[in-house]
């Protein structure tokens, strides 16, 4: 079990992480990289947003030799990353030549250049636990056999047939029917009730059905109404609602998707290195 973290300790750290690549600050905690991250990353600590500056020798310097030479050796010689890099490149125009490409430095995966096989299995390789699954083999051998799940055997949170759940917002009964994953075995009371009575329901795309009450536990008939999809669209949509509804629902989207950007862009910075192919691309 990983010990607590002193209050020292997550000052040190809101002092430090901001400022250094987290690999660097092994050596000022006895932590692990996993740790030191998951721990800024409660604490709600982030590395300082670093921008380089492109002078106008940075860029003739980009024009010059970024056709030419490896994109990490040409960022080094810059004091710049990987990709911003390759992102001043795009503002440029520019492209690796194709003298480039083909070269070794290159590191390209080009046809019939086979580099992986020395790496493969050669042909009539046996591998090494060849055999060891077979009938049997769990006898003698610890609890395998006693914990392995016998034949026929149900799990102990099955529901039985003709049991109701909840997914999604919808009323389903457990009928055994082969209806595609991941409700395989369950249908829709509401679905089941309408056809029992109308027939099979035509595709989604053209009609579905529509509860009058807005309840979707109510699945009597006489509360079911089938709409057009057009009318089913217009009856759903966010423009329905008042002024300040909307307002905040299109304001708890832009959120979510604020949110959601910078959970990766510290996932990314999290381990003090940009996000780059261990691979040498170009």
């Amino acid at each position: 079990m990983q010990r607590p973290w002193s209050p020292e300790e997550e000052a040190r750290l809101r002092e430090l992480y901001p400022k250094f690549p987290t690999r660097q600050l092994l050596v000022h905690f006895d932590r692990t990289l996993k740790a030191i991250a998951s721990r800024a990353k409660v604490l709600a600590v982030q590395k300082a947003e670093q921008r380089k500056d492109w002078t106008a020798a940075d860029k003739w310097m980009l024009r010059m030799f970024y056709p030419h030479i490896s994109t990490p050796v040409l960022a080094r010689r810059l004091r710049s990353t990987v990709p911003a890099t390759y992102q001043q490149a795009k503002k440029l125009d520019l492209h690796k030549s194709q003298v480039y490409l083909d070269s070794a430095d290159a590191c390209r995966l080009r046809r019939g250049d086979n580099v992986g096989a020395a790496y493969r299995f050669p042909k009539g390789n046996v591998p090494a636990n060849q055999g060891l699954r077979r009938p049997g083999y769990s006898l003698g051998r610890g609890r395998m056999q006693e914990t392995q799940f016998k034949k026929g055997q149900v799990s102990i949170n099955t529901m039985p047939l003709w049991s109701f759940r909840w997914v999604d917002g919808y009323l389903m009964l457990k009928t055994g029917a082969p209806t595609p994953k991941p409700t395989t075995g369950w249908e829709y009371v509401h679905k089941l009730i309408w056809e029992h009575v109308n027939g099979p329901l035509p595709d989604w795309r053209i009609a579905r059905l529509w509860w009058k009450d807005g309840d979707h536990g109510n699945c009597a008939l006489s509360n079911l109404e089938l709409v057009t999809a057009q009318e089913h669209m217009r009856r759903t949509t966010v423009h329905n609602f008042p002024s300040p509804l909307r307002e905040v629902i299109q304001l708890k989207g832009a959120l979510k998707r604020r949110i959601g950007r910078m959970e990766k862009q510290n996932a990314e910075e999290h381990d003090g290195r940009f996000a780059q192919s261990p691979v040498c691309n170009d």
